[in-house]
């Protein structure tokens, strides 16, 4: 009896085994996806090859689940970091410098848009920098990354911030463009595709940043270390999956899709689009092609915070303030 019970154990373990090789993959059990929550102050076309590894399935394809939230200026993207509301902050390396040196454990791990693409841009009665004596200038926070280069912009005219025009504080890219167009402020900071739309509107161009001032990190990845720590393989996936968007969207080939894909996004002019894709892509190419940060635009950065004040001066060496590992590792993806 004995041995037909065992004989009978055998064959059931046999037949359970056929059945679980016959079952769909579906069925089978899957490794588990990692999801990330990424915030940015608004959605804009410097975020490029984000949206399109968002929309073509990027990175599902490297195991990642994205969701984006829109923060709405640097100091709410710091604080949402902070509380564990997002992961991965994509803003001006300004945070970073200035939340380290506050205690945080923060880094740039990563950059989207490597050369900055800001624009001083002035009402129709504003034609020079001079112009702006006596009025003000709208920014997202007191002090930070975007009023020092506002000042940085201003400042071959003479110009003194808080003594002969005034730095006013109204909100994001959208706010700062509506305070601008019911003139509450004779000038703003804004980049594509808001300045597109400004100077479609009569708005002058008073000084530009890829023009204007040396060349400066714009949009980088930035991240809690102890959370970047605990995901590791997520982050290099993230990072992977940017760096085969990027190249897709440096592909000619792609110009098209791509112009629709990101006017469906962003809900804007088409017309519009196709003057960001010609400038950012084609002529100026300011989009990092590994997702890689510019060392030098980061150091720049460093320098501004350092000469303003808002970090010690003078500065700490770059490595303070970022994590290249993440990088590193996303190559061999």
């Amino acid at each position: 009896m004995r041995r037909w019970s065992s004989v009978f154990a055998l064959a059931v373990a046999g037949a359970l085994a056929l059945l679980l090789a016959a079952l769909p993959v579906a069925a089978m059990p899957t490794a588990q996806r990692a999801t990330i929550r990424v915030g940015s102050p608004q959605k804009v076309s410097s975020q490029w090859p984000f949206w399109m590894a968002m929309q073509r399935g990027t990175f599902a394809a490297m195991g990642v689940d994205v969701d984006f939230d829109v923060t709405r200026t640097e100091p709410l993207t710091l604080q949402y970091l902070a509380s564990n509301s997002i992961d991965v902050a994509v803003t001006t390396p300004g945070i970073a410098l200035t939340a380290v040196e506050a205690g945080a454990r923060v880094a740039v791990i990563g950059g989207l848009q490597n050369r900055m693409t800001y624009y001083l841009v002035g009402r129709p009665d504003v034609r020079t920098l001079a112009d702006l004596r006596g009025k003000s200038v709208g920014v997202d926070q007191v002090r930070g990354a975007l009023p020092a280069i506002a000042k940085a912009l201003i400042a071959p005219s003479g110009l003194v911030a808080d003594q002969d025009y005034e730095l006013r504080v109204t909100g994001a890219q959208s706010e700062r463009y509506a305070a601008l167009s019911s003139n509450q402020t004779a000038a703003t900071i804004l980049a594509p595709p808001f300045d597109s739309r400004a100077r479609a509107e009569g708005y002058n161009v008073l000084a530009d940043t890829l023009h204007d001032l040396p060349p400066m990190q714009w949009n980088a990845y930035i991240v809690e270390r102890g959370w970047a720590e605990a995901h590791r393989d997520a982050l290099v996936g993230f990072l992977a999956a940017l760096r085969v968007s990027a190249q897709w969207l440096y592909d000619p080939a792609n110009r098209e899709e791509a112009i629709q894909r990101l006017t469906n996004e962003l809900n804007v002019d088409e017309a519009i689009i196709r003057g960001d894709y010609a400038f950012l892509v084609e002529q100026n190419q300011v989009f990092s092609r590994d997702a890689s940060f510019d060392r030098d635009g980061v150091q720049q950065y460093i320098t501004l915070f350092a000469n303003e004040g808002l970090i010690p001066s003078p500065p700490p060496p770059l490595e303070r303030y970022v994590d290249t590992s993440y990088w590193e590792a996303s190559m061999q993806r």
